[in-house]
């Protein structure tokens, strides 16, 4: 199979697709210690820190995500002055996701999977971006 190379991601030889989906015990754990957590925290909630959380949300997944960690970093979709950017990139850090070295990272290969014309595995595909908490992906090498 020829692997089609991207702007930023470049197949050395060797270079496999294939690959299989493991369950990953401690991180299926991980997943529902955090959910017995949140139902357990239900009756905690205040209803004024309810509008809190969801404005500070708005904030870092809209703004602090969206645009300055996607759109700005990986795209260069629009120039600002240096310090919105580090605002907007701060705020994408806040996500939880990755700093912004690993967002750019994690996009390219991303697009550089779904540039090999073969279909994605079926736990990687948007419909079953729930599947996988407790998975992981292991890469076969030759």
């Amino acid at each position: 199979m020829i692997l089609h190379a991207t702007e930023r991601v470049i197949p050395q030889p060797g270079t496999t697709t294939d690959g299989q989906i493991e369950w990953d015990a401690p991180k299926s754990l991980g997943w529902f210690l955090h959910a017995a957590g949140t139902v357990a925290a239900l009756p905690l909630i205040i209803a004024s820190a309810v509008g809190v959380m969801l404005t500070l949300t708005a904030v870092t997944i809209c703004a602090g995500h969206s645009v300055g960690m996607h759109r700005l970093p990986i795209h260069r979709a629009f120039a600002t002055p240096l310090w919105l950017e580090r605002i907007l990139i701060y705020l994408g850090s806040l996500v939880g996701m990755a700093g912004p070295f690993g967002m750019i990272r994690a996009h390219d290969m991303r697009v550089w999977h779904q540039r090999q014309g073969r279909p994605p595995h079926p736990f990687r595909t948007p419909q079953a971006s729930g599947a996988t908490p407790g998975g992981r992906c292991i890469a076969d090498t030759p």
